[in-house]
This record gives C-alpha cells, structure tokens and sequence, in this order.
C-alpha cells in the first residue's frame, strides 16, 4: 500500500499558478480583507478539499515562535462547574486559532504546581487558572517571563504583608449575591440563620462569609458563633460536615433555623447528612446553597440557591487572556461579573 505525502500549501499554489503567500492568505480565511478575488478564493478552497489539504499547525507554530495553547488550570470537574465555565471559553476560542488545554489540580498544593509548570515548559500563551492560597511564588514566575495569567472565580487576598499580584480577573461578584441569599431566608422569617463555609483564605470566598456577617448585621439578627462552621477546602469533608452538624443540633440547646451555605457542592452534601440524621428541610432547618447547579433544580432535591454566572465568567476570562497576548504591555483586566437569580425552592419555605 503506498502511503501518499501530506498536501502541503506550496503543493497547491503550484498546482494553482498563485504564490504560497496567497494560499496560506486565503486559507487563513483573510482572502477577502487582503483583497483576493473570489475566485481565486474558491479555486484555492477547492483544490484545498479536493487534494485532502490539512494544515499543519504545529510547524507554523514553531516558525512564528509560539504554542497556540491557552492552559487552563481548573480545580476539578465535579458537579458541573467547569463544563459550564469551560462552555464559555468554547465560545470565544473555537472560532479562532487558540486551543485550551484543560487540566486540573484537585485542591493540592503540590497537583496546581505541578501543572502550572508544565504550562511555563510548554511556553503556552496564557496560562488561565482556579488559584489556590499560598501560591503567589508560582504566579510571580508567569509574569517574570510574560505569560498572561488570568486568574478565575477567586484570587489571592492582598494583605499587609502580601505583594498584590498584577494578574486579570474573572470572578462572580458573590459578595451580592450572597446578599441575595441571605435576605431571602430573612424575608422567609428565618431569624437564627447559620453557615456553613470553607476555611480558604482567597479574596471572593472571604467575601461571601464576611457578606452574610454584615447581612445579619444590617438586619439586627445575631452571629452565632456556634453556627458557623468553615472547615478547610480540599478532600473529603463528609465527615467533618457531619461532625459539625451533630454539634449544632445537639439536643437541649438552641440550634439555627437556617443555613446559608458557600455552594450547592457543600449544599448537596449536607442535605444527604442532614437526611441521615432525620434532621428536616425546611421545616427543622432550611438550606440556601449558590450556585444554581443543574442538580440543585431537581424535583426530588429542589435546593434554593443563587446563579452563578459560570459561562459569563468562562466567556471574560478567555476574551482577557485573548486580550493579553494581543497587548502584552496592558493592564491587568478585571472582570467582576454581576449575578443575583434567586432561585427560591423547597429548602426554604416559609416558616
């Protein structure tokens, strides 16, 4: 069987009679804006079709000096975030000439740096990632060589010892929309309203607690201490979820009426817990998650949360990381993008 050679642009603009300057132009798909005719434009995609042209992509990488690759460095794939964020990039690289390259860290220190570095080795474009606490060291590497890094949905505190990091944004303003949350289990009649968080010290996970704080405040409701459990981000948390929840509800003392809850993964678990313990929403306690993952609508779950804008953010940071590479020398871009859909279900009815 004889193997046939790859069709390469020069191959075709001999068979043509054009110059390879033309093929590649109109392969390109800027026939028109440099002025080719139509025709000459069809007889070139023609022969392109006929001749089983594909471009190799790789070798005009290596001549022009870059990847083509934009990493993208999420946390995980559970429970339908980032197909949704990754839904929106979809949208903005798939008609264009940038290919992401998705992986994820799993909330380990050591995971994230790993495939950050294998990003820097890869000389990749952009470089687009969930970031994690403590690893401002690894981001200072990125703009020390100027890769455009777009941080995504959070991003490291500044504090008085802390050097702020010149990297873009795209993020949820939570920090309303947890006002949104909490006013509605207020409005609801709920009035010993708990939460239930992550010890995580970034900026916009910070910002939702200290939000439901000030909500409370606002409301002249108290803050319980003893209903507020923020346990560390990372791994598996059942258990000491479950722990917190037994020493909330402990009989014989005073327990919240509501819960409002950092997300509708952490949300999801607790309903399971608290179903196990005959603990019942919304009648013993209700639940207000954030998030509005597609679970969450379920008939059988009917969890009240809030929408996060996932596509919209998806959509800001792939135009920011676009946005850099053409205009290295341009400020950061910061996208802090609005969302307040109540989406009000069983978990909180009224009392």
């Amino acid at each position: 069987m004889t193997i046939r050679p790859p069709v390469t642009s020069a191959m075709l603009a001999n068979q043509l009679g054009v110059s390879r300057a033309t093929v590649s132009i109109v392969l390109n798909g800027h026939g028109p804006k440099r002025k080719i005719s139509p025709t000459t434009i069809q007889r070139v995609l023609d022969a392109a079709r006929d001749q089983g042209y594909a471009p190799n992509r790789t070798a005009r990488n290596l001549r022009l000096q870059r990847s083509g690759v934009i990493g993208v460095v999420l946390a995980d794939f559970r429970m339908d975030w980032a197909e949704r964020v990754m839904r929106g990039m979809g949208e903005v690289f798939d008609p264009g000439e940038y290919t992401p390259l998705v992986a994820t860290h799993r909330w380990d220190a050591v995971r994230h740096r790993k495939e950050l570095m294998a990003a820097l080795q890869r000389r990749d474009e952009a470089v687009i990632v969930q970031p994690l606490p403590g690893q401002e060291a690894v981001y200072q590497q990125f703009m020390a060589v100027g890769i455009p890094l777009v941080f995504l949905g959070d991003r490291p505190p500044i504090t008085p010892t802390s050097t702020p990091l010149a990297a873009s944004f795209a993020g949820w303003d939570s920090a309303a929309a947890t006002r949104t949350a909490v006013r509605h289990l207020i409005d609801r009649g709920y009035r010993r309203i708990g939460h239930l968080g992550f010890h995580h010290p970034m900026h916009m996970t910070q910002e939702r607690t200290a939000a439901y704080r000030r909500v409370l405040a606002e409301a002249n409701l108290p803050v319980n201490e003893a209903w507020i459990s923020l346990p560390h981000a990372g791994g598996a948390v059942e258990g000491t979820i479950a722990t917190e929840i037994a020493r909330m509800f402990a009989p014989g003392i005073e327990h919240p009426d509501a819960l409002f809850v950092l997300n509708d993964g952490l949300a999801l678990q607790l309903l399971d817990i608290l179903d196990q313990r005959d603990i019942r929403v919304p009648q013993d306690v209700a639940i207000i998650g954030m998030g509005d993952l597609p679970l969450t609508g379920h008939s059988g779950i009917s969890l009240s949360t809030v929408r996060e804008p996932c596509e919209e953010m998806g959509r800001a940071a792939a135009h920011a990381a676009l946005s850099l590479i053409a205009e290295p020398e341009r400020a950061p871009i910061v996208s802090l993008i609005p969302g307040n859909e109540l989406r009000a279900r069983r978990t909180t009815a009224p009392v």
